[in-house]
C-alpha cells in the first residue's frame, strides 16, 4: 500500500506543481492505492501467510506466542509475607493492611480497604 501511495503523491505533486498535499486531498489520494493494495490475491496470500486459510497452526511458531521471560519470578517472589496476611486477616475490622513481597520484590505497600 505504502508504494501505491507513494506513487499517487508523485502523481499529484507532478500534476500540481507547487501545491502542497493537505488533509483534504488525503482520501483522494489514498482511495486508489486501497483499492490496489486490498485486492483478493492480497487477501488470500495475508490468510495463507497467518495460517488462517487453509488453516496451519505451524506457521506461528510456539516462542512467538510464548510469554516473556519478565513474567517468569521465581514462586517464592510471588508470596505475600505470612505476617501481613495472617495479621490482615484476624482483623476484619482493619480498614488498612501491609502487603509485603520477599525479596523486594515490590517496595512496601499498604493497601486501604473502602
Amino acid at each position: 500500500m505504502k508504494h501505491h501511495y507513494n506513487n499517487e503523491c508523485k502523481a499529484y505533486m507532478h500534476a500540481n506543481s507547487g501545491v502542497s498535499i493537505t488533509r483534504y486531498e488525503v482520501a483522494r489520494l489514498t482511495a486508489r492505492p486501497y483499492g490496489k493494495a486490498f485486492s483478493p490475491n492480497n487477501i488470500t496470500s495475508a490468510f495463507r501467510k497467518a495460517g488462517i486459510y487453509p488453516f496451519n497452526p505451524d506457521v506461528i511458531t510456539s516462542t512467538a506466542t510464548a510469554p516473556s521471560s519478565i513474567y517468569k519470578h521465581p514462586p517464592e517472589m510471588l508470596r505475600d509475607d505470612a505476617e501481613s496476611t495472617s495479621a490482615a486477616n484476624s482483623d476484619n475490622q482493619a480498614k488498612t493492611s501491609t502487603c509485603k513481597i520477599s525479596r523486594n520484590f515490590f517496595e512496601e505497600r499498604t493497601i486501604t480497604k473502602m
